[in-house]
């Protein structure tokens, strides 16, 4: 069953809250992501734990506007900065050189908001 990204899930260590914009850690104030990294984050947890091409995310986070590589390299570096995580050394965003990024942390719904349900099947009028 797929899990609800846009209300919130848990991802390794941290709990991401979209509608709040931001993420917490076990022993961590709410930290504030800039929207654009948290709809970057979004989507990589939606897609664990397949990686998503450079261009599949631009296309879903800035969807119409014509963008360069750079401002998802710039998201992807506030994402990394707030959750700690290094390039070289990856424990939550890998980097598929010349593809993409991966979400390799496990990604699970949050207590508040369970997994979506499959399509809800009519009920017979019998």
């Amino acid at each position: 069953m797929p899990i609800d990204t846009k209300h919130g899930f848990r991802f390794g260590t941290f709990t991401a809250e979209p509608l709040k914009g931001c993420i917490t850690g076990d022993d961590m104030k709410p930290r504030r992501l800039p929207p654009k990294a948290m709809d970057v984050l979004i989507t990589l947890a939606g897609a664990a734990p397949e990686p998503v091409s450079r261009s599949a995310l631009i296309d879903e986070v800035w969807s119409e506007r014509c963008v360069s590589d750079e401002v998802l390299t710039n998201a992807i570096k506030e994402l990394r900065h707030a959750l700690g995580d290094l390039p070289s050394n990856p424990r939550y965003i890998r980097t598929i050189p010349k593809r993409g990024y991966q979400l390799v942390a496990s990604v699970s719904a949050t207590e508040t908001h369970p997994q979506v349900p499959a399509a809800a099947k009519p009920e017979s009028s019998g």
